[in-house]
This record gives structure tokens, sequence and C-alpha cells, in this order.
């Protein structure tokens, strides 16, 4: 029958899945008659029949499944009760025999500060007395016995951690505040407002490593705007054209119409290793490697480039190392 219903099934094209919504029989049971495991009733045979267009009688009533031949015990659930019995027995004579001939053991008993553990765990690992098993091996030869080998995983000991002296510092992108201090001693470092407000006020309109600054090592900057009204809040008006100066001593390298930054200006010093950069300028009014010294006019805020309104772009660079410009605007 199997043979039948799965050559008849499949002579037609159908699938398990099929042959189920045709009859009305789970296809998990279909495939079950198939494989032998199910009896074949009368209404499942004339079911099938009708839809696979043969004769009821192509598939028998009830099916004969060989019956699997019965086994006389079960080795292993025998063989696993008397070795956890003989291991039981054999660990017990062993300590107690042991527990005799060791003072040592006696002494770790009696004694408060030697956790008996130790003494026992020293026990196990005892070498065999006159050729005998010791009790590690002997349990160890009975449970090879009794179970697989690969399922029995060794337990390791905790490994012991020791705390560290002294807190781990996460390196960061931005120079240490020490280093930091140290730079802003230095009077060839870039220092002040690299703008100038005609009125009102300088604010930060985007901080360092934020926004579209991100990442800091790359893009980490500062924006400067012109609060004229004293409200909190920078106005495009006020800024707009608002003079852009340099903050160090240094040759001019000119990048007109670039992107994101528009008319960008870097002031660069070889000899002390600052580099500062100005971006979104609306006018450059330095040449490219021109001297440029501190506080000369390099520009005028604009919003060129990749910029939503007009701003300052402001960088500082140590020794190839994009550094946050706060501490050097605003520490002077």
């Amino acid at each position: 029958m199997t043979a039948t219903l799965r050559t008849l099934r499949r002579s037609r094209g159908l699938t398990l899945t099929d042959l189920a919504l045709l009859t009305g029989i789970p296809a998990r049971n279909l495939g079950a008659i198939e494989l032998g495991a199910l009896t074949l009733d009368s209404i499942t045979r004339a079911q099938l029949a009708s839809v696979l267009e043969v004769a009821p009688e192509t598939f028998p009533v009830t099916l004969q499944i060989a019956a699997p031949s019965p086994r006389l015990f079960d080795l292993q659930r025998l063989t696993t009760p008397f070795a956890i019995v003989i291991t039981t027995v054999a660990l017990t004579t062993s300590l107690l025999s042991h527990i005799e001939s060791l003072p040592a053991l006696h002494q770790s008993v009696e004694s408060p500060s030697d956790p008996p553990a130790a003494s026992v765990e020293r026990l196990s690992e005892a070498a065999p007395v006159g050729g005998a098993l010791s009790v590690t091996m002997f349990v160890e030869a009975i449970l090879d016995t009794a179970t697989d080998p690969q399922s029995r995983q060794e337990v390791l000991p905790p490994l012991l951690i020791k705390e560290p002296s002294t807190p781990v510092v996460e390196p960061t992108s931005v120079a240490p505040a020490m280093t930091v201090g140290a730079k802003l001693g230095d009077r060839a470092a870039p220092r002040g407002y690299p703008l100038i407000a005609p009125v009102g006020q300088i604010v930060v309109t985007q901080g360092y490593g934020k926004g579209t600054h991100a990442p800091a090592t790359i893009w980490g900057a500062l924006d400067f705007a012109i609060d004229s009204d004293g409200d909190g809040y920078a106005e495009p008006g006020a800024t707009r054209s608002a003079p852009v100066i340099a903050t160090h001593d240094g040759i001019a390298r000119v990048y007109p119409g670039s992107w994101p930054g528009g008319n960008f200006v870097r002031i660069e010093n070889r000899e002390t290793g600052w580099i500062t950069a100005y971006g979104h300028l609306e006018s450059i009014m330095v040449s490219e490697g021109q001297v440029v010294q501190r506080g000369a006019q390099i520009g005028t805020v604009g919003s060129t480039g990749y910029a939503t309104g007009p701003h300052l772009h402001y960088e500082i660079w140590w020794q190839g190392i994009n550094i946050d410009p706060t501490p050097f605007v605003f520490g002077q």
C-alpha cells in the first residue's frame, strides 16, 4: 500500500499538501500512512480512491506493520544503577579506611581552621597502595562502562581575577585636560574667538563632536553665530558678513567652493604643529600661501557649502589631532 499510495500521488503530480486539500485528510496523516505508521480505515480508503480515481480495492483495509522484536532487557538501564551502587560503596569504604590511617585528616576535622574539603581532595589524589586502584581511578573505570565518555565534561575551577589597583582610562579622541591646559600656555597656540561681533554677542550653535561634527576625530568643530538682540539665539542678518579673523600665526591654504565646507581656509604652522580651519565663508580675503598673523581678517561669515544658515565652522588641529576648540576660545 505504501508504494501504491505514493506512486499514485506522484503519478498525478500531487504533493502531500495537495492531496490533503483534496481529500480532507491531514497531510501529516497521509505521510504517516505512506510510511506505514497509520492504519488505513474504510472511510480514508474510500476518500483516497475517489480522489485518485482508482478502485477502493487498490488499498488494503488494514496494514500489516511488522512489530519490532522485543528486547530482553536494556543493558544501559541495568548497568547504570549497579554502577552507582558499586561506586557509592567503594567510595564509602575507601574513605573510612583512609580516615583511620591518615592523621592529617583527623586534624583537619578537629581543627576549624582547616576545611574538611581540602583533606578529602588530598585523599582522592593519593597514589594507589599495593597495586590497588585509587578511588578516582575506580570511579572513572565504572563511569566509563556506565555512561558515554563524550557526554562527560570537565569542570574547570573558577579563575581568580585580581582587581586593578588603578582605574582603567578609556581612550578618547579629545586631548586630556592636562594636555590642553599645557597647550593653553603656548603663546603660539590658537586663542580667542575666530570672528568679531559688530553688535550683540557671539553664541555657539553646534558643539564639538555633535550633529554634523561627528565623528569628532574628523569633523570636530564649533559653530559660531551672532546674537544681536540678547535673547540667546543667533540672528542670520547679524551673522552674515561678520569679520572672520585668524586665531594664530601661519600660512593660508585656500579652498574656494569646497564640499561640505564651502569657501574654506586653513591656517597652518608647520613649525609649531598648530592648524586652524574656517568654513562656510561668504568671502575669502587671503590668498594661497600668504603669511597671516594672529588677528588678521581672512574672510567673512557666510553659508556656503553644506550649511542651513550663516555661521562659522571653526576647527583646531595639533600635530594632526583634531581637538576641542572650547578651552582655546573661552579660556583666553
